[in-house]
């Protein structure tokens, strides 16, 4: 059981990592368009 709730913790993991990088680097891309 164990060994196959972790591959599927890491797949998530690896999702909610992706998406959070792609939400910083379009945040700061923002930042620095507003930005004078």
């Amino acid at each position: 059981m164990e060994k196959q709730k972790i591959p599927v913790l890491f797949l998530i993991s690896a999702e909610l990592f992706a998406f959070f990088a792609t939400e910083i680097k379009y945040v700061k891309n923002e930042t620095v368009e507003t930005s004078p």
